[in-house]
């Protein structure tokens, strides 16, 4: 019994010797800190869910060499890859290096992070049953080193995961101290109640501009910084925004719009002043997703966190009540058609208008104002662009110049 006894203590010090220098989780799993010797945490990556102790670091415990410290006070493994994809600084085995930025210029070494999840450039690369993250993104794609997730089938996403209608979203929702979401991605709390979460559902995505941040780590695009009200997002400085394409002297922030996601296709991006230079700021046009803030009753708003002026955050939802379709023009919402609303009569609140192609059902839908008749009998009205002179027209509002022309008994054209 002594030596059994003494052999296990041994082994209990071998595996603790091997955690302390282990930056990437182990196999010793955990429900809770109590669980792990001193120097570690108890961490999980987004989307597992068994937990294991890893090493703690902070300033004053760095990680090992080749190694970062993430915001979740873990550590990470660094790599970096050609344009191809094919290794520079390879991974532990069993790991994967995880693109860290969206390339900008001509440079041949990619940095990356090692994480368990696969990575690809096409659905192919992935396992059966999961895709690549390129395969709904045109801003994605021919792009190495991304992140795969599971296929959503018929009894919804794996445990550990978030079904929404951008797919299944790796959760960032635990029990345990430290959740850790995929390189260049960020736990997004709220922002998902618009592709089918709820409010209280957390889950990773990459990290676009308007995101919010901890550290650079996180961020796809951009970097992360301090923005006006306590927070930080993945954004660009003012000035740094002026040497995105395309070139423009006024309302250089605009342009964060092209690369800011799906889950941030309603964000109005404006300068605003920062204690050390200017930021290009985000904040929620009307159906942009939100969370409440600690402690607000529903009749108070967020304006000073995450929805634009004048808007509130109810139900997940940036909007305000309303009476008329003009209540709901968000403040700012001439540069992003999609961050403007309408009034829904039935609610008294601005619903979201919908984007190109939507089905629809009246004009004051859509975000290009027009709810155009299906091509076919058994097609449904969907959004489309108002038609340019000559054109073939039935109402005034189908045209650009607002006039169809023309007799009732003979073909009508947009006139100029």
């Amino acid at each position: 019994m002594v030596v059994r006894v003494a052999i296990a203590l041994a082994l209990a010090t071998t595996l603790s010797a091997c955690l302390a220098t282990e930056p990437m989780p182990g196999f010793w799993p955990c429900s809770s800190d109590a669980n792990c010797i001193d120097s570690h945490v108890c961490a999980s990556r987004a989307g597992e869910t068994q937990a294991s102790c890893v090493a703690r670091c902070d300033a004053d415990t760095p990680c090992p060499e080749g190694s970062r410290c993430l915001p979740s006070g873990t550590c990470a493994f660094e790599c970096s890859f050609a344009g191809n994809g094919m290794p520079i600084v390879a991974c532990p085995e069993g790991l994967h290096c995880a693109r860290l930025r969206y390339p900008l210029g001509t440079a041949a070494v990619s940095e990356g992070l090692c994480d368990v999840t696969p990575t690809c450039i096409t659905s192919s690369d992935c396992d059966p049953g999961w895709r690549c993250a390129s395969s709904d993104n045109v801003l994605l794609q021919g792009l190495s080193n991304l992140p795969c997730a599971p296929l959503e089938t018929a009894s919804g996403c794996p445990a550990g995961w978030i079904n929404t209608s951008l797919g299944c979203l790796a959760s960032c929702d635990s029990p345990v101290t430290s959740v850790s979401c995929p390189a260049a991605s960020t736990c997004m709390t709220g922002s998902l109640v618009p592709f089918g979460a709820r409010e209280s559902e957390s889950a990773c995505h990459l990290g676009y501009y308007g995101a919010p941040c901890r550290d650079d780590s996180e961020c796809f695009v951009g970097s992360c910084q301090d923005i006006p009200g306590g927070r930080r997002q993945c954004t660009e400085t003012c000035v740094g925004a002026n040497f995105l394409t395309p070139a423009m002297i006024e309302a250089p922030c605009t342009k964060l719009a092209t690369r800011a996601g799906p889950l941030g296709a309603r964000l109005i991006f404006e300068c605003a002043p920062a204690d050390v230079e200017d930021v290009c700021v985000a904040r929620g046009g009307v159906g942009s997703g939100c969370r409440r803030a600690e402690g607000l009753e529903l009749t108070e708003h967020t304006q000073d966190d995450e929805c634009g002026e004048d808007l509130e955050c109810r139900g997940g939802l940036c909007t305000r009540q309303c009476v008329v379709n003009e209540d709901c023009r968000a403040q700012g919402g001439e540069t992003n058609p999609l961050a403007n609303g309408y009034c829904n009569q039935s609610t008294g609140y601005c619903a979201p208008v919908l984007d190109l192609d939507a089905i629809c059902e009246s004009d004051e839908e859509c975000s290009t104002g027009l709810c155009a008749p299906p091509v076919s009998p058994f097609g449904a009205y969907r959004c489309d662009n108002p038609r340019r002179p000559s054109e073939f027209c039935t109402r005034d509002v189908e045209c650009i110049s607002r006039r169809c022309v023309g007799t009732p008994l003979s073909l009508r054209v947009c006139g100029s």
